[in-house]
């Protein structure tokens, strides 16, 4: 399985599907209390950019943020918060300046950022964390799998969101899967109604 997830992401990656996500967010949740999880989250980057985006919407506070991935060390290395510059390249630099601090010849993320989220180290398939969640991301995984393991995947993630929750996918994907799910922005889709039972 560890074959599988390459590893390959930055923070804030697809910057057109983050703001979009800024546009959508505050009405996911109009209580301000947002449930997000990261399925296959590497190192964790993602995650964090997540929370950064949360954060800046002022939602973080009330909010879960959980990544998970079934590598012990891609869990280990998004526990430690540690990135080189390149990985920051998309960030605005007050971003950088907010949520980092220099340590070496990287970045760390900031202690009170990572206190706010959580990282899981568990297999997709054998267990999920439970839902429902209001924000899924699955990116740039499922092109990786065969088609019917991705529609295992994709039913899966898309049965863990509440009605009106965001699924995330990568640029090259398309959830397939018998829950009802609406495209609304690139790479966003809604979950519209029923349980996809």
């Amino acid at each position: 399985m560890g074959a599988l997830l390459l590893g390959v992401t930055d923070f804030q990656r697809d910057p057109a599907v983050f703001q979009a996500l800024a546009d959508l967010l505050p009405s996911v949740a109009p209580d301000g209390a947002v449930r997000v999880i990261c399925v296959a989250c590497s190192d964790g980057s993602e995650v964090y950019s997540i929370a950064i985006l949360l954060s800046e919407l002022h939602l973080l506070d009330r909010s879960e943020v959980v990544g998970m991935d079934c590598r012990p060390d891609a869990i280990a290395w998004a526990r430690d918060g540690w990135y080189g510059e390149p990985a920051l390249r998309a960030l605005a630099p007050r971003q950088r300046a907010r949520y980092f601090v220099p340590d070496g010849d990287g970045f760390r993320v900031i202690e009170p950022l990572r206190r706010a989220v959580r990282f899981e180290l568990c297999d997709l398939l054998a267990e999920m964390e439970p839902g429902p969640w209001d924000v899924v991301l699955w990116r740039n995984s499922a092109i990786y799998l065969r088609a019917e393991s991705a529609r295992e995947v994709w039913r899966l993630l898309g049965r863990s969101l509440r009605p009106g929750g965001l699924l995330v996918s990568g640029k090259a994907e398309r959830p397939e899967c018998d829950v009802p799910l609406r495209r609304i922005a690139p790479c966003i889709y809604a979950r519209t109604h029923g349980d996809g039972t």
